[in-house]
């Protein structure tokens, strides 16, 4: 008898547990006056780092820079966010205003963190791999887009690591991948518009409901 009752007792914590991974860590916030919330996704693929051609979508750490006038002066903030299984991260109640993905980090190789870094030469923006984590470091040199509305897109961006032996990562922008071919042989991918994702994810969050 204790026997069985310790089994419905591990199944049920199983299930809860289970049934708590389907939402995550997606809890709806409250919209606040003149706020919006970020979307955006992460595809990242590695030709050859470590032996390995394949990618990655699930559980990188996305740190994004931003700046907006508050009162007359110019405000400079960080954020940090990592992507969902599909490669999909948002942010809720940011400002309105000039955002940049400054850097990403992840697992490409088995027990060894991956780090990518945004550099600037003049107003042309380029990635590149350090050996560390450039935790300090969230210096835009550039802004390039402004973002306005209580919705901001950041698209779909796609890195390609490995490509070269001088730590240069390059990088483009999507607004969806509709059975792309990119870098990696043999591979297609299908991710629609990170606004989409999150309105058929979400359709009762007030963020959508008038976009």
């Amino acid at each position: 008898m204790k026997r069985t009752f310790s089994m419905l007792l591990t199944v049920f914590f199983l299930f809860q547990l289970s049934s708590c991974a389907v939402t995550g860590s997606y809890e709806q916030q409250e919209p606040q006056e003149g706020k919006a919330i970020l979307v955006g996704a992460i595809l990242v693929e590695n030709f050859g780092l470590g032996d390995i051609y394949d990618f990655k979508k699930s559980n990188i750490l996305v740190k994004i820079a931003s700046k907006h006038e508050e009162n007359g002066s110019e405000v400079t903030e960080t954020h940090r966010t990592t992507t969902d299984p599909n490669g999909y991260f948002m942010l809720q109640n940011v400002e309105p205003g000039y955002y940049v993905i400054k850097g990403i980090e992840m697992n490409l190789v088995p027990n060894e963190r991956s780090f990518v870094h945004a550099i600037w030469d003049g107003e042309r923006r380029y990635y590149e791999m350090t050996g560390t984590e450039m935790e300090s470091d969230y210096t835009v040199r550039y802004w390039e887009q402004e973002y306005d509305g209580p919705v901001i897109d950041m698209g779909i961006m796609h890195f390609e690591v490995g490509i070269t032996d001088r730590g240069h990562v390059l990088y483009n922008r999507f607004t969806e991948l509709q059975n792309a071919r990119l870098r990696l042989p043999g591979i297609t991918y299908n991710m629609i518009n990170p606004v989409e994702y999150y309105e058929d994810k979400f359709p009762e969050w007030k963020w959508f409901q008038n976009n």
